[in-house]
């Protein structure tokens, strides 16, 4: 990006086309963390490894309840873009204690989740007339794999049965979803907690998860502005 010395105008433009084009994830996600930087360095609020313990502490209380509801919200159709369910669950089993019981009840309540917004999605298609088209591409590739595939996230599970119930095939295939996440989600838990060490390591130097964050940042946008070039250039 370059500027204009003689119009400042322009230059006022083109900074505002930048911040524009900048990944909204990656970006909220690094002005987060440098406003909890600076309420750290004011002490306004405890350091990363009691707040760590807090959370354990709240994990242990309620996080079935919250993985519950967190997974339910993601797994409803369009809706499930919007909140960070996946997100949640990936702390929760970082922040866990470590034991297959853990793993497991984390699994379950995924599973109980993930079956009852199945459902809903595939009632919810069937309302539909069946010329309806999801449209984006991100949606129609995630309807082609299948649901073994489609049980990798939330969203492409909630658009597999929506699609289902569009199109009026059968709902069987929903009896099959709480075996599926189950398993997965155990196998999951098991790989996503061997990072456990280097997640808290990270969390309690913090100039090392900003700089993570701030790579994820710039290596997000030139993925996008890559992806747009290339989309320009399709015929």
């Amino acid at each position: 990006m370059s500027f204009n010395a003689g119009r400042p105008e322009d230059n006022l433009t083109m900074i505002k086309k930048f911040f524009k084009e900048l990944p909204k994830l990656p970006l909220s996600a690094f002005i987060f963390y440098l406003i909890v930087m600076v309420l750290r360095v004011l002490d306004v609020i405890p350091p990363p490894s009691e707040i760590i313990a807090a959370l354990e502490n709240l994990l242990d209380l309620y996080g079935v309840i919250v993985i519950f509801i967190s997974v339910l919200l993601e797994g409803i159709v369009y809706f499930g873009f919007y909140f960070p369910g996946t997100t949640i669950v990936t702390i929760s089993i970082l922040l866990s204690n470590g034991e297959f019981s853990s793993f497991l009840s984390i699994a379950l309540a995924s599973a109980f989740a993930l079956t009852i917004t199945s459902i809903f999605n595939y009632i919810l298609g069937r309302r539909l007339p069946t010329k309806f088209d999801p449209s984006s591409s991100r949606i129609k590739k995630a309807l082609s794999k299948g649901l073994i595939l489609s049980i990798i996230h939330p969203n492409t599970l909630s658009f597999y049965f929506f699609d289902s119930g569009i199109k009026r095939q059968s709902p069987w295939k929903i009896a099959f979803v709480p075996f599926l996440i189950a398993v997965y989600g155990i196998v999951l838990s098991i790989i996503i907690y061997s990072f456990k060490s280097p997640f808290k390591s990270a969390v309690e130097m913090p100039y090392i998860l900003l700089c993570l964050i701030f790579v994820w940042l710039v290596v997000s946008y030139f993925y996008e502005k890559r992806k747009k070039k290339h989309l320009m250039n399709v015929p």
